[in-house]
């Protein structure tokens, strides 16, 4: 049987919200996006809180209560934050940029700001580059470490890796996912606050990005990637902005076999879409790596690339480092992948499709992956 938002309201059931990913929290959830709707907005961390959720909601006898103390959650981080955030900004002095951070005497060589794509690309390609811990873990609800569970022969670790292999084979023969990417160099230079994108033309600036910085040591920020321009104005470093996708046939098919109620297959679709773009992220950053001069070493083991053990880091808007998502919009300024890859921009500055992955590469050798706590929007 499935259940649908007009069944929900046709029984006197005012529909809640439901949301997660990768980008949101409960604190986000609570803070902001509670705020500009009058319905009950529930934040799930994964694919199987989000089950218990809809059961909850769909019992009549415990949805009230639910509800109830969703609110009351909500209430009490509302409360907390505020009192916190107004202390941190009000009585802390940051420094210019952080003191962990070097100064680089000299950046990597570029050959061109040419924009660069991907496509055409077989989806069994990328599968190699998915972390299976993300996959199996995170999206398909299985408990402990899935390498050590499918060497052991743990029977549901065996049947979730036989689901996710026969999808893939399928996926691929029916073109179900199309993995795409686009990349570009861009030159950039800095201030303690912003990063300024300069057109490789003409040197002028294009785009400027905030970015807040940690409100107590080792005050990081990724500002602190990037060389601050000459003396002239010009730039004199360069970071690079990559967009992957997968998901342009996921929506359709993941509802199809949800209403032939193929309910595991459903869900597994959107989440192997996910985390195929996240690996052709990864493959496009490693290319970037490369140009810039310091290639993976040969035989780099799987782990060591998942746990990002390779100069220079990635980041997604949203993110702890960057949490504002509405600097998506500068990325989308300047490549433009809703015209070459069909990758929009929601008015709440997500992608659609939503198997998708955008991101700012740095090229700086004390790049690490910071939170910025109390800056948090």
């Amino acid at each position: 049987m499935v259940v649908t938002a007009e069944d929900l309201q046709s029984n006197g059931i005012n529909l809640p919200i439901l949301v997660g990913g990768a980008a949101l929290s409960e604190k986000f959830t609570a803070t902001k996006i509670q705020r500009v709707t009058d319905s009950t907005v529930i934040y799930s961390k994964d694919a199987m809180d989000g089950l218990r959720i809809v059961n909850e909601i769909l019992d009549e006898e415990k949805r009230d209560d639910f509800i109830a103390s969703v609110k009351r959650d909500q209430q009490r981080i509302t409360v907390g934050g505020s009192a916190s955030s107004t202390v941190s900004v009000a009585e802390i002095t940051l420094p210019e940029r952080s003191p962990e951070i070097s100064i680089l005497e000299e950046v990597p060589a570029l050959i061109d700001f040419e924009m660069k794509f991907e496509t055409s690309i077989d989806p069994r390609e990328i599968y190699p580059l998915i972390n299976p811990q993300m996959l199996y873990g995170r999206h398909m609800g299985l408990r402990g470490n899935f390498t050590k569970k499918i060497s052991a022969g743990d029977p549901k670790a065996v049947q979730l890796k036989e689901l996710m292999d026969n999808l893939l084979d399928e996926v691929t023969q029916r073109d179900l996912l199309l993995p795409r990417a686009m990349w570009r160099h861009l030159p950039a230079s800095s201030s303690s606050d912003s990063l300024f994108i300069h057109c490789p033309e003409n040197g002028q600036i294009i785009e400027t990005i905030s970015f807040p910085r940690q409100p107590k040591p080792p005050f990081q920020s990724i500002c602190d990637y990037i060389l601050p321009a000459a003396e002239d104005g010009s730039a004199r470093d360069h970071l690079a902005m990559l967009v992957t996708t997968s998901g342009s046939g996921v929506r359709d098919q993941s509802r199809a076999w949800l209403h032939e109620g193929e309910y595991l297959k459903s869900h597994a679709i959107q989440a192997l879409a996910v985390e195929l773009a996240e690996g052709l992220a990864e493959r496009i950053h490693k290319k970037i790596r490369a140009s810039w001069g310091f290639p993976d070493p040969e035989g780099m083991a799987p782990l060591d690339l998942f746990r990002a053990r390779y100069r220079g880091k990635r980041y997604s808007f949203g993110y702890p480092a960057c949490p504002d998502l509405s600097c998506q919009e500068s990325i989308w300024r300047l490549l433009k992948p809703e015209e070459h890859l069909g990758v929009e921009l929601t008015e709440g500055f997500m992608m659609d499709p939503e198997a998708s992955v955008s991101a700012l590469a740095f090229h700086h050798p004390d790049a690490n992956y910071f939170g910025v706590g109390g800056r948090e929007v």
